[in-house]
């Protein structure tokens, strides 16, 4: 088994995004637990940092609070 380490972006907010990869890649970390914004070029420009950086990315997902599928589906 081999174990893998994310850290979250919670707790981090107040850096910029791509010091917020750099640091993670040089504390190493192998990978961000984060959940992705919902604009498409945010969202384009935080998967490639990830993927410049050689890091694994762990969806995270907490926005919605409805214990509807289709509310929290959308």
């Amino acid at each position: 088994m081999e174990i893998k380490y994310f850290c979250p972006l919670w707790g981090s907010k107040e850096l910029d995004f791509l010091e917020f990869v750099k640091k993670d890649k040089t504390s190493g970390y192998d990978g961000i637990e984060m959940s992705l914004p919902p604009d498409k070029k945010e969202k384009e420009y935080i998967l490639k940092k990830i993927k410049e950086h050689n890091l694994l990315y762990l969806a995270q997902h907490y926005e919605t609070d409805s214990a509807d599928y289709e509310v929290h589906k959308r």
